[in-house]
């Protein structure tokens, strides 16, 4: 069903508002942007296999999850209704990280100055992510979430680490064979 801008959107949870649907995708540079029906993952190139940013992306929402679910559980032990609980964490959680949510195009030069005042990491390139990859965050999330043990991400750190060696000697190669 295509989705026009008389449409509203409700979840059927009474205290989350509704809102109309967009027509459109808006923002062509969100890596999950939401086209009107679907969310949509775009944080690969075509010829690349989404296995390991899936991974990521599903570690990061099972953690957020969980911390989501030991809030409400905390407050509900401390006497509030299910549905007063769920409404607090909710409220507190989009107030906390309110700073991380744009709705401009990220590859703007105005972004790059605006993610600077938020306070906000800004990667612009997969050899400034690998700098951060063993963060004690990072290793924490895959700890706690017992994806992947520290070892493990640690060998994959090295692994990638010499994926641009072997595309430069197999590119090397192919010219030095090519040009006999």
């Amino acid at each position: 069903m295509s989705c026009s801008s008389h449409q509203v959107q409700s979840y059927g949870i009474p205290f989350l508002a509704e809102f109309r649907r967009q027509a459109t995708d808006r923002n062509r540079t969100s890596p999950i942007a939401f086209t009107g029906n679907k969310f949509e993952f775009r944080a690969v190139g075509a010829s690349h296999n989404p296995s390991w940013s899936t991974t990521v992306l599903n570690t990061i929402t099972a953690d957020s999850l969980a911390f989501l679910d030991g809030e409400i559980q905390r407050l509900i032990r401390s006497g509030k209704s299910a549905a007063d609980a769920t409404r607090t964490v909710i409220a507190d959680t989009l107030t906390k990280h309110e700073r991380v949510i744009f709705d401009g195009n990220g590859y703007a030069p105005e972004w790059q100055t605006e993610a600077a005042k938020r306070g906000l990491l800004n990667l612009k390139s997969t050899p400034d992510a690998f700098r951060h990859f063993l963060d004690e965050k990072n290793l924490e999330l895959f700890r706690s979430t017992q994806v992947l043990a520290e070892d493990e991400l640690r060998l994959r750190q090295y692994v990638r680490s010499m994926l641009p060696i072997h595309y430069l000697t197999h590119s090397l190669t192919h010219v030095i064979v090519r040009n006999l």
